[in-house]
């Protein structure tokens, strides 16, 4: 589930605390996202990693912040069951393929959740990501994973608050 689009208000107010490195602005998109996004029956919120440069670099992980947020709110235990390896960033206008390959043996699971799981992340931009994180999850022991995201580029067929 996202809940907007990233070339929107949501997407702009991403891009915007990313690049100013706003953790006040962080916390006010993760209060609303976890008002926005609905009750879900799991056992586990897990958030999309990212290397230790990027979080030293802006001083905080917008991803782990909305799932903070998030399993606060619906009272779901916060795990941090994934790890990201050093590598090359993703780049926005880089292919599904390549997004793909840059990613390949990346992320790791870390801690096995049994049962099922909600992947929070702030933009979903091809999939890669999410994928790569998902199959992590789900070849450790997860039986399944929900993924809800603040914002998302979409394809034409697609509307927000639709499952990518």
């Amino acid at each position: 589930m996202t809940l907007g689009h990233y070339d929107g208000p949501l997407g702009r107010a991403v891009r915007q605390c990313k690049a100013s490195r706003d953790r006040h602005l962080a916390r006010a998109i993760a209060r609303v996202f976890a008002r926005r996004v609905p009750r879900i029956a799991c056992d586990a919120v897990v958030w999309v990693p990212t290397p230790w440069t990027r979080r030293w670099a802006r001083g905080f992980h917008l991803a782990a912040i909305l799932a903070q947020e998030l399993g606060g709110r619906q009272g779901i235990p916060i795990v941090a069951a994934l790890h990201a390896r050093l590598g090359p960033a993703q780049s926005k206008t880089a292919s599904r393929r390549s997004r793909w390959q840059n990613l390949r043996g990346r992320i790791r699971s870390v801690r096995p959740i049994p049962g099922r799981v909600l992947l929070v992340d702030d933009v979903i931009t091809s999939g890669a990501t999410v994928e790569a994180c998902a199959r992590e999850l789900l070849g450790d022991s997860t039986e399944t994973v929900w993924v809800a995201s603040v914002c998302a580029v979409l394809r034409h067929s697609e509307t927000p608050g639709q499952d990518l």
